[in-house]
């Protein structure tokens, strides 16, 4: 970066944020710390996206860390189709750590584990005849 943008991420950013940027630099390829870098001093609130030690190592052990710096750090509307679809698919194909799908997208998360659950409870009606009535005293005698 140059050194103006430089001097302004460095006054935006307090010093646990600067330690936190610091570790990406170092622990990332040189292309993903170079975006990282650019995506925070084009706007420093993003480092808030990325300052969880969990998504720090999900972003380091992505087999392709740009891509996952990418996913993490894009500005798109909360439930965009294309998007979801295409961090779906890098998560699916090891691209990129799943853990980064649930820090990008909870909210599909869990209504596609909600999905998976009347699915199966669908399933297990078909195969075990839906619900048994117990007989009750009255019937019985």
């Amino acid at each position: 970066l140059e050194p103006a943008r430089l001097t302004s991420l460095g006054r935006g950013l307090d010093e646990r944020e600067l330690q936190t940027l610091a570790s990406y630099l170092s622990g990332l390829s040189r292309p993903a710390g170079q975006r990282v870098l650019e995506l925070v001093a084009d706007t420093p609130a993003r480092m808030n996206r990325i300052s969880n030690a969990g998504v720090r190592t999900a972003i380091v052990n992505s087999r392709d860390q740009l891509e996952a710096v990418d996913m993490l750090l894009r500005e798109s509307g909360p439930l965009s189709p294309t998007a979801i679809g295409r961090d779906l698919s890098n998560a699916l194909d090891g691209t990129v750590h799943p853990r980064l799908i649930w820090e990008k997208h909870p909210i599909v998360v869990v209504g596609i584990g909600f999905l998976v659950l009347i699915v199966l409870l669908l399933i297990r009606g078909v195969l075990f005849g839906g619900r048994r009535r117990s007989r009750t005293v009255a019937e019985a005698d």
